[in-house]
């Protein structure tokens, strides 16, 4: 847009759609519709959906229930001079590797509160809180893309790499040593059922920190001269499997094995018999002819 100096001037604006049924429909636990809720697929993840995000949460009589995310997960957002801001966000998709960042403006003194841990930027020493650490303690990312928030089960929890906590504030350099600058999430996937018609599943779910020392070249305690240092979170997908693979499995093992002579005492046995009965008709050929030579 441009006003009449001629000047221009950008503006941010974002589009949204939802669909909701003008009727009353039946609802029921076998349909998996008692609640309003986002779908990224059905059942598998269609590439390019929001990763189904939830808090888990418990219910007034016990039954452990996923509290959902509607835009799903997010990383890092900015406003339009790139500066961070907790109310925006950039929306994790399916299979798409992602990486977003922003800017933390601070003078020397705002970058010392924020390494000791004080100040509106941080969430613990060095800690930025944009990054919202504290809600992953229970957050959870849908297996499927249908996952059923009123079915933990459906729901795996992210794993929470080792958090550093070893931001130290050096007065004489103006340097914040060790402060997180980075979040990493990392998804491992793979196609499941049938190979004529696949379905994504996310398998594991994992985020880890990076940190760097941040620097301030001002040496003037109370100047306001404020520095830009930037903050980034990534999202990266890992397939275990690019195709399937024909498997046939190995013969079943016998299930008893024996010696190789056991039938041994058997066949001593049958030539024992044989024996018995070629000299009984030896013995009953020579009974004959002496009963013929007596006769005779």
């Amino acid at each position: 847009m441009a006003n009449g100096g001629g000047d221009f001037v950008v503006i941010q604006q974002e589009y949204s759609v939802g669909f909701e049924s003008a009727t009353n429909v039946a609802r029921s636990n076998k349909m998996a519709n008692v609640i309003n809720r986002t779908k990224s697929g059905n059942p598998g993840y269609i590439f390019g959906r929001p990763v189904l995000l939830g808090s888990s949460r418990s219910t007034t009589i016990g039954l452990s229930v996923i509290s959902p995310k509607a835009q799903g997960l997010e990383l890092l957002g900015s406003v339009a001079d790139g500066v961070c801001a907790a109310s925006r966000g950039h929306t994790v998709n399916f299979g798409v590797n992602v990486q977003s960042g922003c800017l933390l403006k601070l003078n020397r003194s705002e970058l010392r509160d924020f390494c000791v841990g004080r100040g509106p930027h941080v969430a613990g020493n060095g800690v930025p809180r944009y990054f919202n650490v504290s809600s992953l303690l229970d957050a959870s990312i849908g297996i499927f893309g249908n996952a059923d928030p009123l079915d933990a089960s459906q729901w795996l929890k992210i794993e929470i790499g080792p958090t550093p906590n070893l931001a130290a504030w050096e007065e004489r350099s103006g340097t914040c040593k060790n402060a997180i600058t980075s979040m990493n999430y990392r998804f491992v996937w793979t196609f499941v059922g049938a190979q004529s018609n696949p379905q994504a599943k996310i398998i594991g779910a994992r985020v880890d920190f990076g940190t760097c020392d941040i620097k301030h070249f001002q040496f003037d305690i109370s100047s306001r001269h404020k520095l830009g240092t930037s903050i980034v979170s990534t999202a990266t997908f890992f397939q275990i499997s690019k195709h399937p693979a024909d498997y046939s499995p190995p013969s079943p093992p016998v299930a008893i094995s024996v010696p190789y002579d056991v039938w041994y005492p058997f066949k001593i046995d049958s030539r024992s018999d044989t024996r018995k009965c070629t000299i009984g008709r030896f013995l009953s050929v020579s009974l004959s002819i002496w009963s013929l030579a007596r006769f005779c």
